[in-house]
């Protein structure tokens, strides 16, 4: 029986509707320790059994990656029936930082350094889009949500994706959990967003939206007044000429974009390496090299400027956290989590889950569901009328309920209080208050007298 890892939490980096995200430190024997993130299911999730299967499911896949651009999974596991992932930890930026910073500042990132961040994008997903099994079969990977939030940067300037296949699992929360976002709708492939059938050509669509934002400073490229909205814009994909807004943007750059972000899938680029190939082509013709050392002098300067605060002690929800993950177990070849031998939920147990086609989910099931409701459009998203591009709800505070055990009442008097008592300490305080007022007055009266008889003669 193999040693447990422990880990130390750090600090918390995200949190949103499905789950929170730590920096922790691994402790192992002989004193071995490696920087980690733990991305573990909130609590109240686990008891969605379609959700979690697919989660372990598409956990299980990511084992399986191996990319200098796609973020590495360590292990699968389990703490008083709560799922975490543990992952390598990317010490930088994600591109929706990098963004909003640009948007603040009302400044372009170089346009080399966004056709840089996009080709390693590609290298990634070409990867991912590859990707066999061990008798050789394509595995059909797509990533379903090619954000600003799933692109990691880091202060060498590498840049990896992460979270592939995780939109699948948080989808179906959706049928008991309204306040979870289905997808960043921004970022949706048109059609995704006629709930129509996805393939790796939908992540190519993502990353054409994300290139075209870094050159526009952070400008969103689909972003109306409520979700609704938004959607119907991702439909119609009419996409500004980015020469129109960043004047100093390549026409190379123009003709990448016009291809990615066509609205037919037929018409776009038909793989993820086919779009970095133009892209490297068109960076060789500009004549100017740009490479991870550019980009790490780049997210050293925002971070900088943005003079983030020191990591700060950790506090009693911290140090309860940590007590919790503590106990965190991996899963077993086996599959087993728990000390009586149970194993966790499986596809075979989820009757119905799987379609026709063997997806998980059928995006026109919510689709659908959007454009149900005849009378008033926004209704059918089921969301708030608050527009929004990328976006987290939190359904769950962990630090509430613990907040709320670490705050004890405050102590009672150790004994009954006699209010006759401090009445008359009181009033004995009011006298001597009036005795000390006279006694000043009076030294006053006696300096004006001496002042008198000794230079007034």
């Amino acid at each position: 029986m193999r040693n447990a890892p422990k880990y130390k939490i750090i600090k918390k980096l995200e949190a949103g509707g499905m789950a929170e995200v730590f920096c922790a430190e691994l402790e192992s024997i002989e004193g071995f320790k490696k920087r980690v993130a733990i991305k573990r299911v909130l609590p109240h999730l686990s008891q969605h059994k379609e959700f979690i299967a697919m989660f372990l499911d598409e956990a299980r896949l990511s084992l399986k990656f191996n990319h200098a651009n796609v973020v590495q999974t360590f292990d699968i596991g389990v703490a008083d029936n709560t799922y975490f992932i543990t992952m390598e930890y990317v010490d930088g930026l994600n591109l929706k930082r990098i963004l909003e910073y640009l948007q603040s500042k009302g400044m372009f990132m170089d346009p080399l350094y966004c056709a840089f961040i996009a080709n390693e994008m590609c290298k990634g997903l070409a990867y991912a889009h590859n990707l066999k099994d061990v008798d050789g079969r394509p595995l059909g990977v797509v990533h379903r949500d090619v954000s600003p939030p799933n692109v990691l940067i880091s202060r060498q300037g590498e840049v990896k994706l992460v979270d592939f296949g995780l939109a699948k699992a948080t989808s179906q929360l959706e049928h008991t959990e309204p306040g979870i976002i289905k997808g960043k709708f921004s970022y949706l492939s048109p059609e995704a967003a006629w709930g129509r059938e996805v393939d790796h050509r939908a992540d190519i669509f993502s990353a054409g939206i994300l290139f075209w934002e870094m050159l526009a400073g952070g400008r969103k490229l689909f972003l109306g007044k409520t979700d609704y909205d938004t959607v119907m814009l991702v439909r119609e994909a009419k996409v500004p000429p980015i020469t129109m807004i960043n004047r100093n943007a390549p026409k190379e750059f123009e003709a990448i974009l016009n291809r990615a972000l066509q609205p037919d899938p037929t018409r776009r680029y038909q793989s993820a390496a086919e779009m970095g190939r133009d892209i490297t082509s068109a960076m060789f013709k500009l004549g100017r090299a740009v490479s991870n050392f550019d980009i790490a002098g780049f997210v050293e300067e925002i971070l900088a400027k943005e003079a983030l605060a020191p990591s700060k002690e950790p506090d009693i929800v911290d140090l309860l956290i940590e007590e919790e993950l503590a106990r965190l177990t991996s899963l077993d070849a086996d599959g087993n989590i728990f000390s009586d031998g149970s194993k966790p939920i499986s596809f075979a147990e989820v009757s119905g889950l799987l379609d026709s086609s063997g997806g998980l989910e059928d995006p026109r099931k919510w689709i659908l569901e959007m454009d149900s409701d005849k009378e008033s459009p926004h209704k059918g998203l089921k969301l708030g009328a608050e527009g929004s591009g990328w976006k987290e709800v939190k359904v769950h505070d962990l630090g509430k309920q613990k907040k709320e055990i670490a705050q004890s009442p405050k102590s009672p008097p150790a004994f009954p209080v006699d209010l006759k008592k401090e009445e008359r300490k009181e009033k004995e305080g009011s006298k001597y208050a009036v005795w000390f007022i006279l006694l000043f007055m009076a030294l006053i009266g006696l300096g004006l007298a001496y002042y008198f008889l000794i230079f007034q003669r």
